[in-house]
This record gives C-alpha cells, structure tokens and sequence, in this order.
C-alpha cells in the first residue's frame, strides 16, 4: 500500500500518528522501516517520521522511476545500464531455438506496436 501526504508538516504528522494508530484495528501494520520522507533537505526530525527514509528531492525514486532530473536520473540510467549489460552477456548463453523464439516474439511484439501507433495516429487524424 502507497500512501502520498502533501501538505504542512504538522498535518502530514498527525495524519502518519492516525494511521499507525487505525491499522491494526484494519489488520494492517505499519512499518517505518519501509517508509521515505521526501524533502527539500532531506532531513525531518519528528517523532511520528522517526524510522522513515529520508530523502532529498533531486535523489528521490518512485517505483524505480527517478522523481528529478538530479542524482536520480543519473542513478537510475546507471542500474539500467548495468541490467542491459547483464542481459547481453546472458544472451550469449542461450540455445539456438531460445533465440529464434526470442526473436520471434520480439520482432512480433514490434509489428504490434507499430500497429497500435499507426491505428492510434489513424483515429487522432479522422
């Protein structure tokens, strides 16, 4: 479960201590460990945040995508870089019908795609 807070500092607090507090009545637990605060500094000292992450707003993620254009990008370019490079070495180890089923089913997947796009740009332009 995802749960977004904007607002004054002083609700966001009050609004954290009222769902520790209901959760378990949900048969929920709330877990601090798991928890990112995200700021300007990066620093919030509250006794209702004490567990949470902190975080800045130029290195934050949100479900692995970067939030910013600062450290994050650069972080998150870096991890996928690092996946592509670990599959195309891994490529070198499949079997022949792996390949050619990969390849199957990926130049399959690029016809769908441009059909999509040209039906899209199709209903867009009548």
């Amino acid at each position: 479960m995802m749960l977004q807070l904007e607002a004054a500092f002083q609700i966001v607090a009050d609004n954290i201590t009222a769902t520790t507090t209901i959760s378990p009545s949900y048969g929920l637990q709330f877990n601090s460990l798991k928890c990112e605060i995200i700021s300007k500094t990066g620093a919030v000292n509250h006794d209702a945040t004490r567990g949470f992450q902190q975080a800045t707003t130029d290195t934050s993620m949100l479900l692995g995508a970067p939030l910013s254009t600062g450290s994050a990008l650069t972080k998150c370019l870096a991890s996928r870089c690092t996946d592509l490079s670990r599959a195309t070495e891994s490529l070198k180890f499949i079997s022949a019908h792996n390949a050619l089923v990969l390849l199957k089913t990926s130049s399959a997947l690029l016809s769908c795609f441009t059909s999509c796009a040209l039906h899209a740009a199709l209903i867009t332009i009548y």
